[in-house]
């Protein structure tokens, strides 16, 4: 159901070029490694940052003052019209929000840690802990190819299968 308000949304991207937003997972730790780690390499090659935090955590990392970063409270359907790459920690569930939205999000994998990414299985989506990786991605022209949603959602307006199941616990 999560997913249902986007059947019919249409984009019309302004994108910046050169720009990246980075989306804080609910994990502060995760987000916090991300961010030491990838803001001073995505400023050293002039990308345009922008971070939003996780909406029920409140994110105290130096970088973010250390670096000219744009702090983002809009919804990601806002702001995938803004931003041209997006790096998500592997255990967030906004990598699916933007791969519903047909972007082609970059999961960052910390060092050490198992892949955790709703992403993991699907092809064509960069899941790294490399900045040389990383930045090959962000050389290459973006694939305008649709996303395969039927691959991992299951997505019907009249939510047969709720009302089915809502159905069957009422009884």
């Amino acid at each position: 159901m999560r997913y249902s308000r986007f059947i019919n949304q249409i984009i019309k991207p302004k994108k910046i070029k050169n720009s990246v937003l980075l989306l804080g997972d609910y994990d502060v730790d995760e987000t916090n490694k991300m961010l030491d780690e990838l803001l001073p390499f995505l400023s050293s090659v002039n990308f345009t940052i922008g971070f939003k935090p996780h909406p029920a955590k409140e994110i105290k990392n130096e970088s973010l003052y250390n670096f000219n970063i744009t702090t983002e409270t809009n919804q990601i359907s806002n702001l995938i019209q803004k931003y041209q790459f997006f790096i998500v920690s592997n255990k967030s569930g906004s990598s699916l929000d933007l791969y519903y939205l047909n972007e082609k999000p970059i999961i960052y994998l910390a060092k050490n840690q198992l892949n955790n990414s709703p992403l993991s299985e699907v092809n064509n989506i960069l899941q790294t802990s490399s900045k040389d990786e990383i930045l090959d991605f962000f050389k290459k022209p973006v694939s305008n190819t649709e996303n395969q949603k039927d691959q991992i959602f299951y997505i019907d307006k009249s939510f047969k299968r709720w009302n089915n199941f809502m159905s069957s616990i009422s009884n």
